[in-house]
């Protein structure tokens, strides 16, 4: 047993290839009735059986609980458990859960039919069948007991059936009118349903499974609902009824299908809902679902045969989810399971234990990639939008939001918890979410993220990569409310989605830092928990009392509080005042996150001392906001804070004198007191509660998941450990960091990630060809961007992407009419906020200067340079076995210093492969030197002066080259201001910001053609 899978087995000891089920209960609910259908060989060699004794099941993300539950397995109609069963698990996220308010079950996705038929349409029922003469008498007999309906045909596709199949339908036809198309071999679930559509003239169209058997009236109801034209497609309840078991009630076996997104190896999984605890007041009746199941589904025929009816491409499998997701985004229907009315589906054993043959096993595969590659883009993108639409339409459950802290303890010592306390609050009160807390005093548990959408941590300590059964669409938000400077040094820091802010300094400060859009989120109040409302209580009475703990570091009222000169009754709380012995009479010890109220009722001020970590970036504490909320006036040592956030309303101190002079002004004047304390009131309530903040959530995290991208870049870096020797790793944080700056998600792989479980959450992947091939995913939108070695490049590998850019304007066109794929030239660029020209670097830079590895080859340009007398400064790796050692300088010079070796050189030397030359490839050396104002010599390239003009010194033969270089260093300082002219179009035409501008508006296009 996991959070999401159930194994096990079960064996009949007389009998062992008899065909086995077995019930699963969550508690005291039957889940379902499952075969034991699945080959166990180890059970084969055992039991000298066949070996069909196996079964595993995947739990639906929308059964969840929030403490650990039984979940036990029986024999099916049996009492007795299973061995092992059962097995306490707590289902869904973990952590500390909040119970869902009432008002978060929506009834939006209740469907009311109409009252009655109406019309009377022709409805055909369409039959597959092979080797079905039992089900087939019972589908017929069950129809005649229980159908009223009359404008009706059976149209029976018999797959070359072997048994009794036609000589039933011959049977029936007296009574039942049954016309038979009988094929020649066992077609495809598509191909037989498709043909039989054409062979009708019904309006309506019944697709159903010959293990179906009818228990109601219900084909009139069916029809009815099919008057309304904004529908699509009906389904119904199905409910198990196992052939060996007829005496047992019968468990729910449909009620619609719905997505589950958390799986780390697939992009989504479609699921049959069978219960959903948050729902069940709504559940049994017709709901709007995403998909229902082909076994019995209703639709019109002149729209089915417009849709081109089912995918043929498929082989029994996923052809009704398709057809159901094309009525949806092709024709803007809407697809009903109409839970009010019930058939039986037979769950006959004989379907499961027959040998399948390996041909048809093999067609079965390849259903779910061509699914993805159809839908993969659609459903992430339709269900990310639907948790802010609120009606938990495609999952079943609500947006699922875990907080990264401490402690989750209501007395707990550290404050995080109760900042994530309120906001949870608010955002399941507000919108529904479900919200989970996860403690660092748990241990490992501390990074189980399992089936969360969003986590948000508290804490700069927090490793990222230690997460586990992370939703690869796991959206990772970083709150940096203190401490900013060490955020900002965390391994983790660059891989969050989201980052928020407490205050304006400390946006300011980390979007610099970050390259990332940061949002301000200050910390707030709950002004129900912290109302004035509620009387003094006179046990914690008090004129002026602080309430923060005292850890390692000291604190400012440590050497301005003198609470012993002032003619007022003083209250100290928190943990570990004792130490200190000046305040230990005032001491009241530790107070509860829920008695906080209380104190600050009682008191009339609250002394806010800002630590270090806060004070100098104007982050404001949850004390200022409470303590104001519930009555009492604040003094601050945060000026910063104060000014941003209160206009300077709050009275301050920074010194012994200040703070007994505001604590004397407002302790003796209570009318001036209650002003000032009204006026902060007055802001708070309109300004800064958790009502507030909750919305600002809302709005980036809808922005953020529904608006924004998440976008991989593939480099073939091959180990992590050479990353800083490639230049395309540096290209793709160029990249990285302009995306991120406009709110995207962006994370670059090298080659060993390139298929990491996390790229099935990505909307585009845009891979930065070189060496190495990428295999497109059909979830996604894939972009080829070939900056180098076009010549590896073949015209089936453009054809697999949905857009190709090349790094030349003369490849471009030259590629164009060999491929079906839209080809757009994209040049190479620079970074202008880290090349431009620089020269504040005081170290000796070679007069000629080559920056490059060797490609464990003799590069041209270094042997030509050294032929021809040049004292080359050479750094790159692997140069040992081409140059003497006088030429290495070094193996590598820090991306972020390369501006100042690139402005200081006399001239800078570049080179490319000879097939980028041919065909119009400009190196990424020539953007970023050119834009630092170097004096470049390189190798010719076709097309380089279109971009260039005439600022890049080229050579074609060997022996030019030191005569070149030499005349290159004595005009030097001639060409300064025709070299800084020439820097600046570079940084402003052929910037990381136009290139990513380009791929944007590509990128959009595409989108909202998918």
């Amino acid at each position: 047993m996991t959070p999401d899978f159930i194994y096990g087995w079960i064996c009949h000891k007389q009998d062992p290839d008899k065909p086995l089920w077995v019930d699963v209960y969550i508690g005291d609910r039957l889940l379902g009735t499952y075969p034991a259908q699945s080959h166990r060989p180890d059970l084969a060699r055992f039991l000298k059986s066949q070996g069909r004794h196996g079964f595993e099941l995947k739990i639906p993300p929308s059964i969840n609980s929030y403490t650990a539950v039984p979940v036990r397995v029986t024999g099916h109609g049996c009492d007795r458990d299973l061995p092992h069963s059962p097995i306490w698990v707590q289902l869904g996220p973990q952590g500390q859960r909040l119970a869902l308010p009432q008002s978060a079950s929506t009834p939006s996705l209740v469907y009311h039919p109409p009252q009655a038929l109406t019309t009377n349409p022709e409805i055909a029922l369409i039959i597959l069948n092979r080797d079905g003469a039992t089900l087939l008498e019972d589908l017929f007999s069950s129809l005649e007991t229980h159908n009223r309906y009359t404008n009706l045909e059976l149209i029976i596709v018999d797959h070359d059936s072997t048994d009794e199949s036609l000589a039933v339908c011959q049977r029936w036809q007296d009574k039942l009118p049954i016309r038979v198309l009988a094929r020649e071999k066992n077609y495809s679930f598509s191909e037989s349903n498709n043909l039989a559509a054409q062979q009708t003239n019904a309006s309506l169209l019944l697709f159903t499974n010959n293990d179906i058997s009818f228990c109601q009236d219900i084909l009139a109801d069916l029809a009815a609902i099919m008057e309304d034209e904004t529908v699509g497609v009906v389904g119904l309840k199905l409910l198990d009824k196992i052939t060996d078991s007829p005496h047992l009630s019968p468990g729910t076996q449909h009620l619609g299908v719905q997505f589950d997104f958390y799986n780390p190896f697939v992009s989504f999984s479609p699921f049959e809902v069978r219960d959903n605890p948050d729902l069940r007041e709504y559940q049994h009746q017709p709901w709007r679902v995403p998909g229902v199941t082909g076994a019995m589904m209703l639709c019109r025929r002149q729209e089915f045969l417009e849709l081109g009816g089912f995918d043929e491409t498929y082989f029994y499998g996923y052809e009704d989810i398709d057809l159901c997701l094309r009525y949806q985004r092709d024709l803007q229907k809407v697809v009903i399971c109409a839970n009010h009315l019930s058939a039986y589906h037979h769950r006959g054993i004989s379907r499961f234990s027959r040998q399948l043959p390996g041909s048809f096993l093999a067609k079965i595969g390849n259903n779910r990639q061509y699914l993805e590659r159809q839908f993969g883009y659609y459903l992430r993108r339709r269900h990310l939008a639907d948790f802010f639409d609120g009606d938990r339409y495609w999952t079943g459950h609500p947006l699922r939001v875990g907080f990264a802290v401490t402690e989750a303890k209501i007395d707990t010592a550290a404050g995080d918890y109760f900042t994530a306390l309120e906001l949870g609050e608010e955002l399941s009160k507000q919108y529904g979410w479900s919200i989970s807390y996860l403690s660092k005093t748990q241990g490992d548990s501390w990074y189980d993220v399992h089936q969360l959408d969003v986590l948000i941590v508290m804490r700069q300590d927090y490793d990222l990569s230690q997460l586990k059964n992370a939703k690869p669409r796991l959206i990772k938000v970083a709150w940096i409310r203190n401490w900013f400077e060490a955020w900002t040094e965390t391994a983790s820091i660059s891989d969050y989605d989201c980052i928020w802010s407490s205050s304006e300094a400390g946006v300011d400060y980390l979007s610099q830092q970050l390259s990332k859009s940061v949002t301000r989120l200050r910390i707030a109040t709950n002004p129900e928990r912290f109302s004035d409302e509620h009387s003094p209580q006179e046990i914690v009475e008090s004129d002026y009392c602080f309430t923060g703990s005292f850890w390692t570091v000291p604190r400012q009222i440590m050497g301005c509080l003198r609470p012993e000169i002032l003619p007022y009754r003083f209250a100290l709380y928190g943990h570990h005042w004792q130490q200190f012995s000046e305040l230990k009479d005032y001491y009241r010890g530790p107070v509860s996150y829920d008695k906080l109220p209380e104190i600050y009722r009682s008191t009339k001020i609250v002394i806010d001392d800002a630590n270090t970590a806060t004070k100098n970036w104007g982050s404001v504490n949850s004390r200022v906001f409470d303590a104001i909320a519930a009555g009492a006036l604040v003094v601050t040592n945060g000026k910063r804070g104060n000014d941003e956030v209160f206009g300077g309303l709050l009275p301050t101190f920074d010194s012994p004198e200040s703070l007994e002079s505001v604590l004397r002004t407002y302790l003796s004047d209570e009318p001036l007191r209650q002003n000032k304390v009204a006026q902060l009131q007055t802001q708070v309530r309109d300004n800064h509660t958790y009502f507030h903040r909750a919305q600002t959530v809302f709005a980036n995290l809808k922005e953020t998941m529904t608006k924004r991208y998440r976008i991989s870049l593939k480099v073939g870096v091959p180990h992590r450990d050479q990353v800083q020797e490639w230049g395309d790793y540096h290209f793709a944080q160029g990249l990285k960091r302009t995306f991120e700056q406009l709110g995207h998600s962006v994370r670059i792989d090298i080659l060993p990630d390139w298929h990491c479980s996390q790229s099935l959450g990505d909307d585009v992947a845009i891979v930065l060809r070189g060496l190495s091939e990428y295999q497109p995913q059909p979830h996604q939108l894939n972009l080829l961007w070939v900056i180098s070695h076009p010549d590896r490049v073949s015209l089936e590998e453009y054809e697999q992407y949905d857009r190709v850019f090349v790094a030349s304007q003369i490849y471009a066109k030259q590629l164009q009419p060999q491929v079906n794929v839209e080809v757009q030239p994209l040049l190479q660029c620079t970074d202008p906020a880290r090349f431009y020209p620089d020269s504040g670097l005081d170290v000796d830079i070679p007069e000629v200067l080559f920056v490059g590895n060797s490609r464990k080859m003799y590069r041209p340009i270094v042997r030509d340079a050294i032929a021809a007398g040049l004292d080359v400064g050479v750094y790159g790796t692997n140069w040992q076995s081409f140059i003497p050692p006088k030429y290495q300088r070094g193996t590598h010079i820090a991306n972020d210093q390369l501006r100042q070796y690139y402005t200081a050189a006399g001239v800078v030397l570049n080179d490319h492969w000879q097939t980028m030359r041919d065909r119009g490839f400009f190196s990424n050396r020539l953007f970023d030197a050119a834009a630092c104002g170097a004096m470049i010599v390189s190798d010719a390239v076709v097309g380089l002066e279109a971009v260039f003009g005439d600022a890049i010194a080229c050579y074609d033969e060997p022996e030019q080259l030191g005569g070149l270089v030499k005349d290159c260093l004595r005009r030097r300082e001639s060409t300064i201001s025709q070299r800084l002219a020439v820097s600046q179009r570079i940084r402003q035409d052929h910037s990381f910001g136009q290139r990513v501008e380009t791929l944007l508006k590509t990128i959009d296009t595409l989108n909202s053609q998918s």
